[in-house]
């Protein structure tokens, strides 16, 4: 998605779905159950406590990254509830990251085929073997709005 766009983007989510959406960079305690919207390759650290997800553009694969965003996350995985929703796109990005998390108890969720634009992403996490469960897009739609039945 086009950065100009972001805003507009999240500010929609915001005021359609009974969840936090917030985007990145940020800091934050993660004290509530939040949507990240990541605008660029991102990566999860801990300063003095607090928890900031900031750009790194370095050694990254794709733009953004996922698989780089998502192995931030094992160092503190222990520490969140962690739901990965695997949406529409082109190769396989993210499922490393995602199989990694899922060895530290995330659960994982794909879009499925027929509401996905393209199915690279969702399929290569089906077959890797690591979705708990498959949703169609008006049914992850439904979840974020009332904030259930996902997770």
């Amino acid at each position: 998605m086009r950065e100009e766009v972001l805003p507009f983007f999240i500010k929609d989510l915001n005021a359609s779905l009974k969840i936090n959406v917030l985007a990145t960079p940020l800091k934050t305690s993660f004290n509530e159950a939040s949507l990240i919207v990541c605008s660029h390759s991102s990566v999860l650290k801990q300063n003095n406590g607090n928890f900031e997800i900031v750009t790194d553009k370095e050694n990254q694969n794709y733009t953004p990254d996922i698989n780089k965003l998502f192995n931030s996350f094992v160092e503190y995985s222990d520490r969140f509830e962690l739901k990965i929703l695997i949406m529409t796109g082109i190769g396989s990005d993210g499922i490393d990251g995602a199989m990694n998390l899922k060895l530290k108890g995330a659960k994982v969720f794909a879009q499925d085929e027929t509401s996905s634009p393209v199915y690279g992403m969702p399929k290569a996490a089906i077959e890797r073997g690591i979705v708990d469960q498959v949703k169609t897009l008006d049914e992850i739609k439904e979840c974020f709005r009332n904030f259930n039945g996902f997770f």
